[in-house]
């Protein structure tokens, strides 16, 4: 092993400020190399023995991170154990936890975001806003719009930020919206982006006969 001082105290107990190492050397207490490690500019990398195996720790111009790729037979999977138990996992699908590696099972996504919850389309309405949290396909929005004076004959629509991926053929759902007169609920529709609001009849409800009202809802569903 060769050993180039590029600053530092020589010694019974040598310290250096920096150090290039050719070869396997050990550190004490502190760093055992044995040859299938990698450092160099920016880059720590722990490679498996006998294949191209490795984990790395890295920063590139924008941020740092890890990275795995396992070369034999396995997945690139990077698992994180407390003690000997798995507690949570990231695959290519998202997040799993607890040793459960199922695809189905995997957390591949989280959004906050906001929504326009009508459309001057199809009828005019002010004070228009929505706000949603997706969690997976798993949605919660909720705002409000105004129905404002119009000679529109269509039935009123929620539009969606998410397409409703479940139970297309359902009736209705069990979702309130409030407005000044009444209850109202939610109706599947052809169009997966939007639901049609219905009063407790499941009957359609129309703009043009809901001028001056306030609907507010706070609805979860199911996407694709």
């Amino acid at each position: 092993m060769t050993i180039k001082q590029l600053g530092g105290v020589f010694g019974r107990n040598p310290t250096f400020s920096m150090v290039d190492i050719e070869g396997n050397g050990t550190a004490f207490n502190s760093l055992d190399v044995t040859g299938n490690v990698e450092i160099d500019d920016g880059r720590l990398r722990v490679l498996r023995t006998a294949n191209t195996s490795y984990v790395q720790m890295e920063i590139d111009s924008t941020s740092a991170f890890i990275q795995s790729t396992y070369s034999d037979g396995g997945t690139s999977d990077l698992r994180f154990l407390h003690n000997s138990s798995e507690i949570m996992r990231i695959t290519g699908n998202g997040i799993t936890f607890n040793g459960d590696t199922a695809a189905a099972n995997a957390l591949g996504d989280y959004e906050e975001g906001s929504y326009a919850p009508a459309d001057n389309n199809i009828g005019a309405y002010a004070n228009g806003f929505g706000r949603y949290v997706k969690v997976g396909n798993m949605v919660n929005y909720s705002g409000q719009f105004d129905v404002q004076a119009n000679t529109n004959t269509n039935p009123a629509d929620l539009y969606l930020p998410f397409s409703f991926g479940y139970f297309a053929s359902a009736k209705a759902i069990s979702s309130l919206l409030s407005t000044k007169t009444g209850n109202f609920f939610l109706k599947s529709s052809a169009d997966a982006s939007l639901m049609g609001i219905v009063d407790e009849d499941e009957n359609p409800q129309l703009l043009n006969s809901l001028a001056g009202e306030t609907f507010r809802f706070n609805i979860t569903y199911l996407t694709v």
